[in-house]
């Protein structure tokens, strides 16, 4: 398994931006279809860190990695541009034969994924019920 954090770099000032994004690889068990790749998103999804993001997941496409999830239990908002990726990383995935899983997001976020219609492009799984 690999994994690999991303930062960027403002050129005006040369301050660090931490853009929360991790990749992870997966080997799904006997060949059976699953995640191949995974994205955990641990900042807001918005235009400093979503063009990372899909240039990071349509790299992972290339590569053969069709089934990706993106895992948004950390992530608290998203903003349009980070919709304009998802959409774009679920196109890539479905034109190669898999699917863009999103794990975890927010009740706020499915409902945003809902009522701009961009849920119907990839597979949202249940949020695991937090106990106290």
């Amino acid at each position: 398994m690999r994994r690999e954090a991303y930062a960027a770099y403002s050129p005006a000032d040369h301050i660090r931006v931490q853009l929360g994004i991790s990749e992870r690889e997966c080997t799904p068990p006997d060949d059976t279809p699953g995640i191949s790749v995974r994205f955990t998103i641990t900042a807001n999804l918005n235009a400093a860190n979503a063009p990372v993001l899909k240039t990071k997941a349509l790299e992972a496409v290339h590569r053969g990695h069709a089934f990706v999830a993106v895992d948004l239990a950390s992530c608290p908002y998203a903003t349009r541009a980070g919709f304009d990726v998802l959409a774009v990383i679920a196109q890539a995935c479905r034109r190669t034969g898999g699917e863009l899983s999103i794990e975890h997001a927010s009740d706020d976020l499915v409902t945003l994924f809902d009522a701009t219609g961009i849920s119907k492009l990839f597979t949202i799984s249940q949020r695991e019920a937090v106990t106290p």
